[in-house]
């Protein structure tokens, strides 16, 4: 559109040009936003072919699957975005590298609560030796060891056992740390942008339209030349692409605050309806010392 018109504001003014009724400056002006106005067409179209392809390689398409076509249009921005705290509640339940460290967690605790219920019982060992006597003969019988914990109680193994849990324990609470800070940063983000975009939406673009509108108007009473209203219908299509680039960006980063919170930003349900109950890891571990 915004070519279009540049293309039809450069006609009329070589045309005018030819006649002698403008200059070469205001020609060379007309001339610059047409061609501008071309290179932003062809850049556009090279953006669109660079994310075509990537989509095509995420989703492992070839030969005649690339042929898809996009149906629909963006949904319409909310008016309002989930509250900050169900956020991280769905990440803590979601998340499933928050869930693994928990895991980590809770077996290495119960792994060191063995180890020290019997940390006092030394190692066994059974088998069964021949031992050639004075009159060479030959005796053969079951043997019996046992480690008495005199000097080693077990101490060595319930060091690593307590190193290893706080290592655990400080990995998965660096995690829940970084896990909540990128949601309140996407949080923040999302806010921003669901403001511009609205603002795009409620006030920029009608405003714009009816300037166009107007200037349709004025010019219909031969009040504004033809470049003003070129310009004007030029300014509009810039303002709707700006509008549709703030929507876009707005669900680029509703996805990325879904990735962060590890699925829908809807808290799921189980099939009774109760929500269900968020654990402590390393409240658990600590009991089980």
């Amino acid at each position: 559109m915004i070519v279009d018109a540049n293309a039809a504001s450069l006609d009329l003014a070589q045309r005018q040009h030819e006649a002698g009724n403008i200059t070469d400056l205001a020609l060379a002006r007309q001339q610059a936003s047409y061609s501008r106005s071309r290179l932003d067409v062809g850049s556009t179209e090279a953006e669109i072919r660079r994310n075509r392809e990537r989509f095509n390689r995420l989703l492992g398409l070839w030969g005649t699957d690339t042929d898809w076509q996009i149906a629909g249009e963006l949904p319409e921005v909310p008016s309002s975005d989930v509250s900050m705290k169900a956020l991280e509640r769905l990440a803590i339940s979601q998340r499933l590298d928050l869930q693994a460290d928990y895991l980590l967690v809770t077996s290495q605790a119960h792994n060191l609560g063995l180890t020290r219920s019997f940390r006092l019982l030394g190692a066994l060992d059974f088998g069964f030796d021949s031992e050639r006597e004075t009159d060479s003969q030959t005796r053969t019988g079951p043997t019996f060891a046992i480690e008495l914990p005199i000097f080693n109680q077990g101490q060595a193994r319930i060091a690593r056992g307590e190193a290893a849990l706080r290592q655990s324990q400080d990995k998965f609470e660096a995690l829940a740390v970084d896990v909540r800070s990128k949601i309140r940063e996407l949080r923040d983000e999302l806010t921003s942008k669901r403001e511009i975009a609205r603002f795009y939406q409620d006030e920029l673009l009608p405003g714009q339209r009816r300037i166009l509108n107007e200037s349709l108007t004025q010019y219909n009473a031969m009040e504004i030349e033809n470049f003003e209203l070129f310009s004007t219908k030029a300014e509009e299509a810039r303002t709707e692409r700006e509008s549709l680039e703030a929507v876009r960006d707005y669900w680029i980063t509703r996805a990325e605050l879904e990735r962060a919170v590890g699925g829908n930003l809807n808290p799921r349900q189980p099939a009774d309806g109760k929500s269900q109950r968020v654990s402590n890891p390393v409240l658990k571990a600590s009991q089980n010392k």
